[in-house]
């Protein structure tokens, strides 16, 4: 594989990887911080560090769901 074929997959690839996990850290990150059951849930089996890390995560999670989607809006307008 030709080295701008390699650079212009992973172009292809990782903004959707960006894009995706801040769609899904965000998702379950709300869904957490505001249903009230789940909160209690999250309480009780996610012991306090491991759990205070994971909801550390919701600022990179949004920074990514933007980054990514612009990254993705961003090549698509260029490819058309």
């Amino acid at each position: 594989m030709a080295p701008h074929a390699l650079h212009e997959t992973l172009d292809k690839i990782i903004p959707w990887f960006a894009f995706g996990y801040g769609a899904v850290m965000v998702f379950v990150l709300q869904i957490l911080m505001d249903s009230p059951a789940f909160a209690k849930l999250a309480n009780e089996r996610i012991p306090e560090p491991h759990r205070s890390r994971f909801f550390s995560h919701l600022p990179l999670a949004w920074i990514c769901l933007f980054v990514g989607s612009a990254w993705i809006l961003q090549g698509l307008w260029l490819d058309a």
